[in-house]
């Protein structure tokens, strides 16, 4: 099997990558990425591309790719420009459907956000009504959208993610409290800190991955923990000070129930959340 990871660079997909690194099954891993990885690794072929940008010209793999992992994504869109936020967004998936077409990739695996549903009330399913009010979650709406329009000659799994955690996923909000107390830095919460969000471990996420990439039919799937968990609270089981700095919009749950993907691909998660977050204290460096 030769997979292809669009956006390989970053938290997650470094994670990806290094899980299928290590299968017997998997030939060849192709990664796109504006970053260039200078590690050399017989198993791995790396394209420097930063898909944000109008791409002209043909991009074809000498090699057939049974599959392609969707990551590439801009997460700091509080610091861009927003109308230059959204077309970079678009040119992304643009270019990565085009690579996806040109090489006749028949299966998709297109990471979303929980973003799409906006403010809701109660446990979110997926078949609730999606009304994304962040220039992120509009943008990972637009995508969702379009992946599905253009599906035709290729299947496709959409999946909505929570918050995945662990000591190597940098962008997660655990992570970043961690690396701040121990940097000597305030930790300031936005909002009241009672807001619920629902946490997924790495492992349990890459688990997942092993029995999805055989998929047969195309399906949009909430991928979430068995953990919720208000921002308070983790910060207590942390056993770190913090100071509430502005109450504003943040104060909302974001809390899914994940029984589809669970019954469909007969998995479910088995990390212990406060085990692993007190272990992630000992394992983050500055």
């Amino acid at each position: 099997m030769n997979i292809l990871i669009i956006g390989s660079e970053g938290s997650i997909g470094k994670s990806i990558k290094n899980h299928f690194l290590k299968k017997k099954n998997v030939n060849k891993i192709i990664c796109i990425d504006k970053v260039q990885n200078q590690k050399k690794i017989a198993k791995i072929y790396y394209k420097k591309l930063d898909l944000s940008q109008n791409i002209q010209s043909k991009i074809i793999f000498k090699k057939k790719i049974d599959i392609v992992f969707f990551l590439s994504f801009n997460l700091n869109f509080k610091k861009v420009e927003k109308k230059k936020y959204i077309e970079e967004g678009k040119n992304i998936l643009k270019n990565g459907l085009k690579i996806i077409k040109q090489n006749k990739i028949k299966k998709i695996i297109y990471f979303s956000s929980f973003a799409v549903y906006g403010k809701k009330e109660g446990i979110i399913k997926e078949s609730d009504v999606t009304r994304p009010f962040t220039v992120y979650g509009k943008l990972k709406k637009y995508s969702e959208n379009k992946i599905i329009s253009n599906s035709s000659n290729y299947k496709y799994l959409i999946l909505r993610i929570s918050q995945i955690y662990g000591s190597q996923i940098k962008t997660n909000i655990i992570y970043k409290f961690i690396l701040n107390t121990k940097s000597g830095k305030k930790i300031y919460l936005y909002g009241s800190g009672k807001q619920k969000r629902d946490f997924l471990s790495i492992k349990d996420f890459l688990a997942l991955l092993d029995k999805l990439y055989n998929f047969k039919t195309s399906g949009i799937y909430n991928v979430c923990g068995n953990s919720s968990f208000s921002i308070m609270q983790i910060l207590n089981i942390l056993n770190y000070k913090f100071k509430i700095k502005t109450i504003n919009n943040e104060d909302f749950n974001l809390v899914g129930d994940n029984t589809k993907l669970k019954k469909k691909f007969k998995w479910k998660p088995s990390i212990n959340f406060k085990k692993e977050i007190i272990r992630m204290k000992k394992l983050v460096k500055i």
